[in-house]
């Protein structure tokens, strides 16, 4: 069974890096096909695919000074390498020598031109002396943070020009953790603390969320928390803290109408319906028709009857019957999502530094399509799951600046927390233990 487990991680981590595939979907998908049945097993598969792609730097650092003409090999074999450097690195779950033999196992199966290549290059390093694998410990050194905490030296350059050597460490050391399995309780169904009580019942070890009123906290095994009665019935759904308090920022109420305008699968839009006590109007879009199909079927499950869907397309100006209509609008706008680095971790490895105007873009198309649509009085909330401030402060400064009948208003008190000075919110994993999370409210005057 373990070399099963490690042939279908290294068969996820090569389609997230050939497809473009996020490991989350992939690792679900072969979970729920049942193709491994041991609870340790699908624990072990978890934690081999994201380990190793949270540490996939480090793990390419030790490859390429044992290996010449690594970035000519071909991908599987790639991944054979970093999963097996991962294991001896980061885990003591079995004996180094064993780790070699699997390796090279699998290769003969899935590369076997490759696997006179994978046995020596792992015993090579294997033959130097661990504390020689990694460049030598020296904290300011833009090298040995992007090597030894596995992130991309132009990202990590970024982090230290902004808020310096010490938090771009801490940082980083924070994305290469274990997120914690956070659910929100659909206050629509249960309380809190009637959803906690339920789940305790069956099973699953549960504490509340120290920001949101509304999360909890799942430790220890939680492969069946898909399966519980508490799960299937809509009382909770996952979602990570700090994307709850996203809801908090809009704070919408009761009667109101409001315009979720990148709703994706209904996560926030969801939320929105229970803080407005199921009363009032939401528009629920996105220029995927898919997404909003699944949000229609998911709303019933949660109880949810307030909100309408409609694609739109916001590359052009707003349709007469948006404009000037809502209460209040959420732009939770696609972003780079470095803030979600712990639970998707592929994307340090494919983002690049150019992406980011491209995300500004249309975050700011995005928002000035949003100022045509909100009444006078009524409120934006622009939102990003990104650290970056080429996606957060510099387009808000932008829109501000071109659209002067907007101000920032400050939130409500229960982010007092998570506001800064500036009024404007942000979390971060190193300080909050949640996602990477920006927002900004503006009134139209």
């Amino acid at each position: 069974m373990a070399s099963s487990v490690r042939a279908v991680a290294t068969s996820i981590l090569s389609e997230v890096e050939k497809q473009g595939a996020f490991a989350e979907e992939l690792l679900d998908f072969q979970l729920k096909a049942g193709v491994i049945q041991d609870e340790r097993d699908r624990r072990l598969l978890t934690e081999l695919t994201y380990g190793t792609l949270r540490m996939r730097g480090t793990c390419d650092y030790i490859l390429k000074h044992h290996l010449r003409g690594w970035s000519g090999l071909p991908v599987t074999t790639q991944n054979i390498l970093r999963l097996a450097v991962y294991q001896l690195l980061f885990t003591d779950r079995i004996p180094p020598y064993a780790v070699v033999n699997e390796a090279v196992d699998l290769t003969k199966k899935l590369a076997p031109a490759q696997a006179k290549l994978v046995n020596a290059v792992l015993r090579k390093i294997l033959s130097r002396r661990r504390e020689d694998w990694l460049p030598e410990e020296t904290t300011y050194n833009l090298t040995f943070i992007s090597a030894r905490y596995s992130h991309p030296p132009w990202l990590v350059n970024r982090w230290v020009k902004r808020w310096g050597w010490d938090e771009a460490l801490k940082l980083c050391k924070a994305n290469n953790s274990t997120p914690p399995v956070t659910l929100r309780v659909n206050t629509l169904k249960a309380t809190r603390e009637e959803a906690k009580a339920r789940l305790l019942r069956e099973g699953f070890s549960v504490s509340a969320t120290p920001l949101s009123p509304d999360g909890l906290i799942v430790a220890g095994p939680t492969g069946r928390l898909r399966e519980s009665q508490a799960f299937e019935e809509g009382w909770v759904l996952y979602q990570d803290e700090a994307s709850q308090l996203v809801s908090y920022l809009v704070s919408p109420a009761p009667g109101e109408e409001l315009l979720d305008l990148c709703a994706g699968q209904g996560g926030k839009t969801f939320h929105l319906a229970a803080l407005m006590k199921n009363e009032g109007k939401i528009l629920a879009t996105d220029n995927q028709a898919e997404k909003l199909n699944r949000l229609l079927k998911e709303a019933a499950k949660f109880g949810v009857s307030i909100v309408e869907v409609k694609p739109i397309d916001t590359t052009g100006p707003p349709s007469g019957d948006l404009r000037d209509r809502f209460d209040r609008i959420l732009v939770d706008a696609p972003c780079s999502g470095t803030g979600t680095l712990r639970r998707a971790p592929e994307i340090k490895w494919r983002l690049q530094a150019k992406d980011l105007a491209h995300f500004a873009r249309i975050q700011g198309r995005m928002l000035n399509f949003a100022a045509r649509c909100v009444k006078k009085g009524g409120f934006i909330i622009y939102s990003t799951c990104s650290l970056m401030a080429e996606e957060n402060e510099e387009v808000i400064a932008s829109f501000l600046k071109q659209n002067d009948n907007f101000h920032f208003v400050p939130p409500s008190d229960a982010l007092v927390k998570v506001v800064g000075q500036d009024g404007l919110f942000r979390t971060f994993p190193h300080l909050h233990g949640t996602d990477g999370f920006f927002g900004a409210k503006m009134v139209k005057d």
